[in-house]
Order: structure tokens, then sequence, then C-alpha cells
């Protein structure tokens, strides 16, 4: 039996963005055909079905996870503390963490299936192996929110340390010297494991009596934190991993392998590379984890013998507790066969976040970020709300954009920058010389020798020697030369070896196109250069020239540095609006040496990599610094003092790159971040206000904020049209006075408000707004970058700007009930150009359901012939309406779906369905808000068959229920029209054609109108607005009530004036002033005009005048009022009060009764003896002698 209580204020995804199922595996499906459904009914269940492939999935519902719960669920309070943090051994936790598990017990017992592993912490879901019959009954369980496929992604991956000055940077009492950097924090590495023998991870044996130290609690590791919580770990073992493997600087490691699969390991082979434990085989992790928080003064030598002195980490002193998670396949040869699964990151972080980990490094990654809440997003949410920052990495798909991964706000996404590193140098007969990078010439004589071209040396019948293959140089030519091999296709270090084997004495590298230079641990010395030099080395090879390799010292190199990596992801996100710049900024990450992997009691090595999973962990150790000076400071403020005092990398050619989208706010100053002015602080509230205002979730009650104003030290517009202000809240750090200076984008106006912030003490807040106004000229549809500096002389707090100037933008909704109406709306312009308005519907809604729910099994169609079941519990999708339609328009532009109740204590949950012709399920949304008002909204819709599936979330199926679909196309009903009366429209136009208008930048007042709707009917429409090859949608929708009156003239009353008076002035009005009307006036006398609306004068000659009065209003309803003037030379008598009427009011009682002439109506005689002819010639006249005389106007009506 499901659960009956009030539905809680959990996350809802409302609207889920639609791709193909392979993109949009994460959203729920539907199941197989109920007992009655027709044929096309039954293909279209099993194509859906199909569509869901058994295996292992996360399955999350909707209820809040313990790290952002604040409450709702009955008998359950909320489980953050006065500050607002949480702490998961609480009695509230622990309560509310016993309550998800029993919901997700329950969930999974209904569907027959057996939990793998629950999530309560930082994730409400559970990981389970599913049948497809499984996932599909999951998914319409409306106490899930979505089923997510288990997904395979991958770790991306002078010394920099000394580059970024941190024995500097780190001399302040803050921090107490970098041998103190970190000290009481914890990091979390989520990666490929660890190598618990390189000395970057010695540590003292862990005790078992508390101390200032990590300590043994049974099998738990104790270790008293900097800010006063706990940390506590557990030392897991496996294979070739024990608990003396852990110390008192590894205080935790445990291992993830369920998701990835441990058949994985071994593919189709007997034996495996990895081991099942937290050892690292791979040495990504111990890289991440030394550089971030390795040991100080580490002696490094390299796999090849160079010794290249002792180095730390970047917070030495910091623990760490690693999370294995990404496994490696059977086959060294590539990497396609390694992997991290999702199911099993989402529980890792959940773990790091639960045992108290202060900081955690994620240089994992997969493609291009599509959404800002994907699971990893949804579960590094709950670690934020817990205190956790995060950094991660942005990914090494560059240099194209908008190829960058992890999107959201709540953590720092990393970019890779080069640093002045080790060098080699190639020289010519001639004396040229060109520099490359160089790890095997340090401490190295001279190498000389005779160039060959690899592709020159190949063996007869080998492919592509060039590029230096296994087996493909002939070792006759190359034995005692220097070869020349071009980058690609195999790994680097190999192309080496296979030039050793021949007998080369040494390499060059040459990139055949631009891209990294990279340091690698190489058999023979090698150089690696860029493909500037190619055309000059294949020369000199072709001439037979010698050549010498040489070592580079550091302070002789010619590199630019710090640059952007090519490798490095860019922006902008596209994904949830685009309102959010990433990354955030660039950290060291082109050839990085720090510890690998080794097997157990082998000798520990030291490698050099190059990725943004390097330049990850440098931000992870910089932010572990930052919380051992400042223990208590948020994930936000440390984002913020990284992103405001980074600074800007370079170009090629020595000048700034200023790219936001390449750099974020750029390279990463640890000399500045202890000092950084002021930051910009972000609770989980203000999070969850920005994923409302992205439409990502909907919280009952809340109304979100526009995404550009989250407080982050960036400042991101997604879609500028004309004008838009955003707001932001700085908080001291240090004390003064702060002047901004605007670097406006270009075509954009920035106005900063106030331009000047005073703080007088650490801790105090500012708030000040920024306006950015697009100008005449501006590029559009462009990316457009700026920044402001806000500085008091010693601190410099930096703000990165970029919006994207748009060309239209309208309401996205127009509203009404009634059967005609006349709506404004107004259309922004951002740029010159003509304006195009085109009218779509109005299409009368198709109703699939409206009543009380029918008897389960029962089947039908509905008048447009569409066929609906109630599906019954044994329905793999049961129970539940099932209403599915063929719905095809000419030039569709959206498809919506909407339930209601009149029942307020309903809570109807509904989910969509799209197939295209042929029956193959293209795209699932789902809508689950708290009541039954649903609405799911498909822009550009595909043609094809459409099926509702609404099922009762409280399980009653007793409230009555409309269940309602519509595709707007072009044609409809209602003349829906949009006019512009600005641009020469004219009212009473009923047209339905497109209007199209020239337009300067600005506001556009434009109205929207229909006409003849049908009442108590719900209809769409849409209009649409393209300027420049933008657009803009808005939605109108007409829910129809009482049949809506035309539109006429009220009525007018006569007048009479003696000769040379002025007429009371007239003001012709409408029953209804909806819209507008045409009004025209006739037979006005000499003197009185009708002008601006408004009748008005003095007649010029005594006389009685017939006025005509007619309105035409803009749908066309037509209505005609008159009225007459008299103007009289004689006095205008007054009218004296009647004898018979008491001065108080009352009737006298003493007068006699009128009497009634006996016709009922106007005619009646008048009781003051006047002459019967008299009152009738009067009376033809159109006029009426009353009381004692008195003349009134009588109007006539048409």
């Amino acid at each position: 039996m499901r659960s009956q209580g009030s539905k809680p204020s959990g996350f809802r995804r409302v609207v889920a963005t639609c791709a193909s199922i392979a993109l949009a595996a994460s959203l729920p499906l539907l199941g197989s055909a109920g007992a009655h459904a027709n044929d096309d009914t039954e293909n279209l269940r099993e194509s859906l079905l199909s569509s869901y492939d058994p295996g292992l999935y996360i399955v999350e519902l909707t209820d809040q996870p313990i790290a952002t719960y604040e409450g709702g669920v009955e008998n359950f309070n909320g489980t953050a503390d006065q500050d607002g943090l949480v702490d998961f051994e609480s009695p509230e936790a622990l309560a509310y963490g016993g309550h998800l598990e029993e919901v997700q017990e329950e969930v999974a017992d209904e569907a027959d299936v057996q939990i793998n592993t629950q999530l309560t912490g930082t994730l409400n879901g559970f990981v389970a192996d599913l049948s497809s019959e499984q996932a599909v009954e999951l998914a319409l369980d409306p106490r899930v929110a979505r089923i997510t496929p288990n997904e395979i992604v991958q770790p991306q991956a002078v010394p920099a340390t000394e580059y970024l000055e941190l024995e500097e940077a780190f001399a302040n009492e803050q921090v107490g010297g970098w041998d103190n950097a970190g000290e009481g924090v914890v990091v979390g590495v989520l990666d490929t494991g660890i190598a618990p023998e390189n000395p970057f991870f010695d540590g003292e044996e862990l005790g078992t009596t508390p101390g200032d130290g990590a300590y043994l609690d049974g099998d738990t590791i104790v270790f008293p934190k900097g800010n006063g919580d706990t940390f506590t770990g557990f030392c897991q073992t496996g294979e070739q991993f024990t608990a003396a493997d852990c110390n008192d600087k590894l205080i935790g490691a445990r291992y993830y392998l369920e998701g990835f699969g441990e058949d994985r390991l071994y593919g189709n082979e007997d034996y495996k590379l990895d081991v099942v434990s937290p050892r690292d085989m791979n040495g990504h992790g111990s890289h991440t984890a030394s550089t971030s928080a390795g040991n100080s003064d580490v002696e490094i030598t390299t796999v090849g013998g160079a010794e290249l002195g002792t180095m730390s980490g970047v917070a030495p002193e910091a623990r760490i507790s690693a999370y294995k998670v990404c496994w490696d396949g059977p086959y060294p040869e590539t990497t396609e066969d390694d992997g991290c699964a999702t199911s099993d990151l989402v529980q890792a972080i959940e773990q790091a976040t639960l045992d108290g980990v202060d900081v955690i490094n994620f240089s994992i990654g997969g493609g291009a970020a599509t959404t800002v809440w994907a699971p990893v997003d949804q579960a590094f949410f709950g670690a934020s709300a817990a205190g956790v920052f995060v950094s991660a990495s942005a990914g090494n798909a560059g240099p194209g954009s908008s190829t960058a991964d992890h999107a959201s706000p709540w953590y720092a996404t990393v970019a890779a920058a080069t640093v002045p590193n080790f060098e080699g140098r190639v020289t010519l007969e001639n004396g040229e010389a060109f520099n490359g990078a160089s790890a095997t010439l340090i401490g190295v004589d001279d190498v000389v020798g005779e160039l060959v071209y690899a592709g020159d040396i190949g063996l007869e019948g080998a492919d592509n020697p060039e590029l230096c293959l296994p087996g493909t140089l002939d070792p006759e030519l190359a034995e005692g030369k220097i070869v020349l091999c071009d980058r690609g296709e195999n790994p680097r270090v190999e192309k080496s070896e296979v030039a050793s084997e021949a007998g080369a004495i040494g390499m060059v590298m040459v990139n055949p196109t631009t891209d990294s230079l990279d340091l690698d641990d190489h058999s023979i010395p090698s150089v690696h250069v860029q493909d500037t030099y190619r055309d000059a080395l294949l020369a000199a090879a072709s001439n037979g020239e010698e050549v010498t390799l040489s070592e580079v010292a550091i302070g002789d190199s010619e590199a630019v540095a710090p640059q952007v990596a090519g490798f490095s992801s860019r922006g902008p996100m596209e994904a949830s609006g685009a309102d959010v710049l990433k990354p955030d900024f660039a950290a060291p990450g082109v050839g990085i040496i720090a510890a690998g992997g080794n097997y157990d009691h082998e000798d520990p090595t030291f490698v050099f990599m190059s990725g943004t999973s390097m330049a990850a962990p440098h931000a992870a150790g910089l932010g572990a610094a930052y919380l051992g000076a400042y223990p208590d400071a948020s994930p936000a403020e440390t984002q913020s003092v990284l992103t405001t005092t980074a600074t800007d990398t370079y170009n090629d050619d020595a000048s700034a790159n200023t790219d936001v989208f390449a750099q974020g706010a750029g390279m990463v100053q640890p000399t500045d971040m202890f000092s950084p002015g002021f930051f910009f602080d972000a609770t989980s509230d203000d999070y969850i206000d920005y994923l409302i205002g992205t439409g990502e979730v909907s919280v009952e009650g809340r109304e979100g904020i526009d995404p550009s104003d989250l407080n982050l030290a960036t400042i991101g517009i997604g879609s500028l049209v004309q004008e838009q202000t955003i707001t932001r809240t700085a908080t001291a750090v240090n004390p003064g006075t702060y002047t901004v200076d605007v670097t406006a984008p270009a075509g954009v106006d920035v106005v900063v408000e106030p331009s000047t912030l005073s703080f007088g003490a650490a801790g105090e807040e500012q708030t000040f707004t920024v306006t950015f106004t697009v100008q005449d000229g501006a590029e559009i549809d462009e990316w457009l970058q700026g920044r402001l500096v806000w500085s008091d002389g010693e601190h410099d707090v930096r703000q990165p700007i970029a919006v994207r100037a748009l060309t239209v933008e309208s309401a996205e909704r127009i509203e009404s009930d009634r059967t005609w109406d006349v709506v404004p709306m107004e259309v922004q312009a951002g740029a010159s150009g003509d304006l195009e308005l085109s009218e779509f519907g109005l299409h009368e809604m198709r109703t699939g359901w409206d009543g009380v729910p029918d008897e389960p099994g029962s089947e039908g169609e509905t008048e447009d012939g569409d066929y609906w079941t109630w599906l019954t519990e044994d329905d793999v999708n049961g129970p539940g309406l099932w209403y599915e339609a063929l719905m095809f328009e000419e030039d569709p532009q959206v498809f919506i779906a909407q339930t209601s109740s009149s029942d307020a204590n309903s809570d109807y949950d509904l989910l969509v369905a799209q197939f295209d012709i042929l029956g193959q399920l293209t795209g699932v949304w789902q809508s689950g808000n708290e009541g039954s008002d649903e609405y799911i909204e498909i822009l550009d819709p595909e043609p094809g068959y459409y099926v509702m599936l609404v099922t009762d979330y409280l399980g009653e199926y007793e409230a009555d229920l409309t269940a309602q679909m519509v595709m707007v196309g072009a044609g409809g009903e209602g003349d829906l029209n949009v006019t512009v009366a600005d641009n020469g429209s004219s009212a009473g136009n009923a047209s339905t054609d497109d209007w199209t208008g020239p337009v300067d930048p600005g506001t556009l007042e434009a109205q929207v109108s229909w006409q003849g709707l049908e009442p108590d009917t719900r209809y769409y429409g849409a209009v649409v607005a393209d300027l420049g090859g933008g657009s803009a949608t808005t939605i109108v929708y007409v829910d129809t009530a009482q049949q809506t009156p035309e539109a006429v003239l009220n009525p007018i009353s006569d007048q009479t004036i003696e000769t040379g008076d002025g007429i009371e002035d007239v003001t012709p009005s409408m029953t209804d002033e909806t819209g507008s009307a045409e009004i025209t006036v006739e037979g006005l006398p000499d003197g009185v005009v009708f002008e601006d609306g408004v009748i008005s004068g003095t007649p010029a000659e005594a006389g009685t005048y017939t006025v005509t009065v007619s309105a035409l209003h803009e749908l066309g309803f037509e209505s005609t009022e008159t009225f007459t003037i008299t103007v009289s030379d004689d006095p205008v008598p007054t009218e004296d009060p009647d004898p018979t009427e008491d001065p108080t009011g009352d009737p006298d009682p003493t007068a006699p009764e009128p009497t009634d002439s006996g016709d009922g109506g106007d005619g009646d005689l008048p009781q003051t003896g006047v002459d019967v002819a008299l009152w009738l010639l009067l009376l033809a006249a159109g006029l009426a002698l009353v009381g004692s005389g008195t003349l009134v106007a009588r109007k006539r009506r048409s």
C-alpha cells in the first residue's frame, strides 16, 4: 500500500528537455499495453517498453535528501541547524534518513525490486538492477522523481606549486606557512584510487588514543577537524590493500565497483589490470590526491631516472580520504574500456559528505553539460549544502566552444593553463633553434645525431610510419639517429619506445597542427615541439642534417605563460539558460608531475600528466588552504575568493587573454586570495531559488529568481533584450571603500549603482545593482564580454561579465477567460529591423477525460476519435489514465498537455510520451506538482502519437479529473490576430494575416485579439515574434466561461439648454472597455464639436438637433446611439417641487392618488390638466410635458 500523506515539498522536475532516448535516458518511461488496448496502442506501448533496457539504474525519489531537507513531512523536523549546516548524526537527520529509507524500500517492494544501495544524505534514492518492466513501473510511481541509467564517464586527465608562489602566498598569519596549509582540513578525492606507498602520502601509524591527529576507534578512523567537527573514515581492504595502508595522512580509503561492474575489469579476457580495492593502478587518482594535499618536500625522480628535486602538494597539512570510483579495463592500449559509473559516483559523493570531508576533488567528466541538475550535480548540491567545497575539472574537449562539463553554480569548474616548465631545445646545423616540452633532458648531456623523418624510414609495407607506430620503423635506418615523429593516433610515450627499440638515440615529436605541448617521461631524450617548426624540421631531415637536443634552463625559457591549454574545454554553458559563466577560473594543468600508481610493495612512481584533471586538484588544494585559515567559510565564499582574485592569462603573442569562456576569471592567484577585499556568498536556499528560476525544479509556494540574480562573483545574462538589471550582495573581508571600474561589453552600456561600496568591518554586507542596456550597433546573438574591478587601492575584486544580446523577447504567456478579448502584449526589440508577428491557433484542446475516474479496465473513444483506457493494477503502467492521440498540425509551434481537478485535495500527476509516425519513442516529459494542476509544454513539436498517462499520487482515484492536450499550428478558431497600432494597423482589423513592420530597439506595444469562441471551452494559440534571425514565442491560453457580451455604446441622455449656454460634455463610452473602437458623431449643431473623444461646445442657434453616435469596435462589433440637443430661446423653466411631496421626502398622506391612463407605458398622461392634443403634438416632436411643464430630452435608440 502506498503512503497516503500530503506530497512533500521536494524538488519536482516540471518540464524535461527532450533530445533522444539515448540522451534523455534519465527521464522516466512508460510500460506495456493494457488488457483492452487497440492494436495501435499495443504497438506504442511495446515500442516504449523496448526502449528501456534492463540494467543498473539510479532511482531518485521526490523527497529532499537529508542535506537539503527544510521540513514539511509530518513528524520530521528540518535537518539543518541554526547556522544552516547539517549534522548527519543529529537525531533529526537520523530520523528523517530512516524515513527516507522506509519509503525507498516501500517503493522498491511494490515493484519487486531488490535495492543494491540506498542513498539519503546528498541524494534521495537507491541503486538497483532493473528489468524493463521494473524500470517502467518505477518511472510511473509518483513518489519517484526520475530514474537514470548507469553511465560510464572518464577521468580527465618550474613545478606548478612553485609558479603559484605558494611559499610566499601561505606566509601569512592566517595559514602560518606552506607546511601548515590545509591544517585541520580533509580533502576527499574521487578518482582511480591511491598508491599508499608514495611518500606524498606518508604518515604516522594510527593509534587508538584520541589527540590532535587521526586515531582508530575500532575500524573507524577519527580525525578532529579544524572547524570543530569530526571526520570519520574507513580503510576498506581488498586486493593489495590492507587496513595498515591508512595512516595519519591517508585517513580514509574506499572503493565503489557495483556500477562499473567487476566483469568489466576482465572484459573478454581471463586477466585484469586493475585490482578490487582502493589501490591505484592507473596513477590518475594518486596524481590528483598528491597535487591537492600531498606531503611537503618529497624527493622526485622520474621513471626515466631524472632527479627533479623536492616538491609538495598545494595543501600539505591537509588529510586525504580516497574514494576509488574509476577503473581500468583489461586493454592497456585503449582507454575506452576504462571509466567511472555514475551510480558509483553518487554513492561516493554521499559517503564522502557523510564521512565529513571539507573539500572534494572531482577530476572526472563526460561531454558538454546539458543540464545543471544531473544526478551527480544533485549529489554535489547536497554536499555543498553540507558545507563541502567541490572542485571539478572542465573537461579536455577544447578548444571548441560550449564543450565544458560541470555547469552547476554550487561547485567550481576549473580550466587548465600552462606554467613555465621543463623544456628542451632542438638546434639545427644553421643555428636555428626551437624550444619544446622535455622532461628527459634534465641533467643529461646534449644529444647530437642525424635527424631522420619517421615517414622516410618505415619498413616496407608499414602503414603510417610517420606516427612511429609499433613495428613500423626500419632499425637499419633508425640506428644511432634522432627520429622525427608526428603526433597523433598512438600514445606519445609509445612513439619514443618505438624509436628506441629501432635503435634511435633521441626523438623529436612535432604537432601536425597546433596543439598542446606535453611533458612525458619518454624512453629516450625527446623534445615535443609545435607545428610552426614542422616544415623546417622536415627540411633538415630531408637534407640529412645533424641536430642537437639540449636542456633549457627554466630561466631561459621563451614560453609565454600562463596560457589556457588548447585541450581545456570552453564555455559558454548552454545548460539551463546559460546564465552561469563557466569555467570559473584556471589553474596549472599542463606538464604536472606528481604521484603515480604502483603495485603493492613496488617502488612509488612519479609521473607527468596534463589535463583539466590536473588543474582541479590545484584549486581543491587552495580551497583546503583557505578553509584551514577560515574554517567557517562557506563553499560559495571559497569559490568566490578564488574567482575574484584570479588574473588574466596570456595569448601566444603575450597579449592578455580576457576570454571568460576559456579562462573563466583567469589564473588563480594564491598570494591574493587570503585578502580578497570582499566576496559573494550563496546558500542552498539561494541555489534552490536559482533552480526554480531556470525551470529545472518547482517548489510549492516559491517563485524563484531570475537566474542571472544568483549571487555569484561572475555576471552572466544568457538572454539580454534591450535592458536588464541584476543584483549582487558583497560581504567584506577587508574593510574599506571600494570604487568600481567598468569595462563594458562592446555595444552595451553598463551602469553600477552605487559605484562605491564602503565597509566598516569584516562581515558587513553591501548590495549593488548593475544595469545592462544594449546600444545601437551591438552584435546580436553573440556573447559580449567585459568586467567590473572594485578597488580600495590595496585589494582588487574582479568580476567577469558575459552577456548575450538577443533580437527579440516577448511575454511568455497570455491568459483570458473571455470568448472575445483584446489583450496587450509587449515585445522587446533588441535591434533595428523588420519585426514579424505571426499568429497560430486558437485550437480547442482535445479532452481525453472529464469527470471522476472510470472502472479500471474500461476503455473508449473521445469525441475526436482518440483512445483512452483506465489501466488496472496489473498493467505495467497502471493504475491510471492512458490517453493517446495522433497529433498533426501544419507548421506546429507548441504541444501542451495539462490536467486539473475541482477537488483541491486531489493530487494527480502527469507524464507525456511522444512517438513518431512510425511508433518510435522520441521523448518523455513529466510534471508532478502538489495538487492536480499539471502542465507540460513542448516547443517545436514533431507530429506523431502523444500519450498522456495520469496517475493519482494519493492512490485513491476518486477525485474528478480533466485531462487535455493540444498541438498549436497554423489556422484555428477565433480569428486570432495581433496588431501594432503605432505602426499603422487600424481598428476593426480582424484579419489573421501576420503583421510585419520596421522597429528600432525598444518596447513595442502590441495587442492580441480573438472573437467568436465557444463558452466553457479551453483553447491554446501562440504568437511568434521574429526579428533578425531571433525569435520568441508567446503562448495564448483561453479558458472561456460564459459568453462574453459584445461591446456596444452606452446610452446617452438628451439635453435641453438655453441659447448661449454650453452643453454638458458627453464622452461616448462602450459597455466593455476591452479593446478599442472607432467612434464617429453626426448631426451636431454648429458650435458643438467632437474632439479627443468628447462632445462639447455651445450651440450657435436655437433648435432641436438629433445626434447620431456610431462605434466600430476593432473586433467588428457595430452599435449606434442617438440623442437630442434642444436649444430654446425661452428660459428653460426650473422644475417646481411637487406640492404633494413632503419636504422631508415622504409622500403627503393627504395628496390624491395619481390616475393611471391605462396604457401602462411612457405615454401616461400627465396629471396637470395639460391639453391632451398639445401633449400628443409634443410627443410627436419627441418631447413630453412633465410635472409643471419642464421639457426633458428623450433619447432614441436604434
